[in-house]
């Protein structure tokens, strides 16, 4: 367990799944095909707060979205699955206060 995680959040930290799909058009118009990539990352996945759910403009975010807390730097619209459920990063959180790693929310895919 990373200490410094392990420190601010207890025993809370796990191992999640993260795919990361490339490919596509690019900005010129030419297409390659899609490739996923599978990593495991340690991250410490926590509920939205009601705060969150407060502050978020035009309801994008409900209750069955999650806050990833990361030393690993991840890239909007990677996928995530955590408890066999499937999330997109859509947001980075500000991490000026999180110190040495990053925050995330995600949406849950799988229409829980």
């Amino acid at each position: 367990m990373d200490l410094a995680l392990g420190h601010i959040f207890g025993n809370h930290q796990q191992e999640i799944k993260v795919i990361t799909e490339e490919g596509g058009y690019d900005n010129r118009g030419i297409y390659t095909e899609t490739e996923e990539t599978l990593n495991y990352i340690n991250a410490i996945v926590r509920p939205l707060s009601t705060k969150d759910l407060i502050h978020d403009e035009n309801g994008t975010y409900t209750n069955n979205d999650i806050k990833v807390f990361t030393k690993d730097k991840l890239n909007i619209k990677n996928i995530i699955e955590y408890n066999d459920l499937k999330y997109t990063i859509l947001e980075e959180k500000n991490n000026k206060f999180h110190g040495d790693f990053y925050s995330y929310i995600a949406k849950c895919e799988d229409g829980a």
